[in-house]
């Protein structure tokens, strides 16, 4: 049975874009802002409505740390930055965590998104809520939901991976 909006009584779903299924490749020496190889997927813009969310959940951890370094993650939809945590010194064993609510507001080449969620680098006393206001972000093409972590110096001992990426779509099915 499908899950059902509790106002209105009219069937939603989710669906599963994607989901890792391994730990990502270290991304460790560098200053360049890389994104994580299982943390990035494409949804195809056009098949977005207004009112669907897109529901993202990733972890990081932060295997190694220069204690004078600092790290920032950056969550984004195509060209459009949804979370960033700001550059934030860990050190080693901390974890990064975001959890991202993605609302399309409007569709097309003049689409329109807006997000809010939750978003942590460091101890889970650095947890910051976070919001976008509706922003525009073209959804006439693909569009590219991915995860990122640049260093603020190229060290050797910065190294991070990212343990779990997910990405689910809500939507409402008689629209």
């Amino acid at each position: 049975m499908p899950l059902r909006d509790r106002y209105n009584d009219e069937p939603s779903s989710t669906r599963l874009l994607y989901a890792s299924t391994a730990v990502s490749t270290s991304v460790e020496n560098s200053a360049i802002e890389t994104t994580f190889d299982n943390a990035s997927v494409s949804v195809h813009g056009p098949d977005l409505r207004v009112g669907d969310v897109l529901e993202v959940i990733a972890s990081v951890w932060i295997e190694d740390q220069n204690s004078t370094n600092t790290q920032t993650l950056k969550l984004y939809i195509s060209t459009q930055e949804i979370w960033s945590s700001g550059a934030i010194t860990v050190a080693d064993n901390d974890v990064g965590y975001v959890h991202a609510f993605i609302t399309i507001t409007a569709t097309g080449a003049s689409g329109y998104v807006s997000a809010q969620g939750v978003g942590i680098l460091g101890t889970a006393a650095s947890a910051i809520p976070f919001w976008t206001d509706a922003v525009a972000e073209s959804l006439a093409a693909t569009l590219d939901v991915k995860l990122t972590i640049r260093c603020s110096i190229k060290a050797a001992d910065n190294k991070a991976t990212c343990k779990s990426f997910v990405v689910l779509r809500h939507t409402m099915d008689n629209r």
